[in-house]
Parts: C-alpha cells; structure tokens; sequence
C-alpha cells in the first residue's frame, strides 16, 4: 500500500500511503500507537485526533502522548 518510502532519520521512516476510507484508515494508524505520527492531509490527522481522544475519555485517564495533540 505505500507509495514512497524515505528514511527521514535513524529512528523514523516517511511512508505515503494511498487509502480510500479516512475513518478506517485512522482507526489502523491508532493500532500503533505513539510509532507513527500523521503529518498530511488534515482531514486525517483530525480523524486520529479524535479517535485517540475519545479512546482517553473512555480510559478515563490521561496519556502525555494524547495531551500534547493539539
């Protein structure tokens, strides 16, 4: 599925990925946790927003990672 890959350090990769369901696709990217981190398009990166949010709240707990989003 990824289009380019580039390595942007020696702990970080850049992957393009084409996807057709914005929702699905952030619910996957949520699957990994703080090992990714979406820059582009904002319509997804705000998909993954609040689905780490909502995944707090229902934890009822806060996360150093989920608060410092936004």
């Amino acid at each position: 599925r990824a289009r380019t890959v580039g390595e942007i350090n020696d702990h970080w990769s850049q992957v393009d990925v084409d996807f057709a369901d914005t929702e699905i696709f952030a619910q996957e990217i949520c699957g990994f946790g703080p090992a990714v981190y979406v820059v582009h398009p904002p319509e997804l990166i705000d998909a993954v927003i609040r689905r780490l949010k909502a995944s707090q709240a229902a934890q009822g707990n806060a996360t150093d990672a989920v608060q410092e989003i936004r």
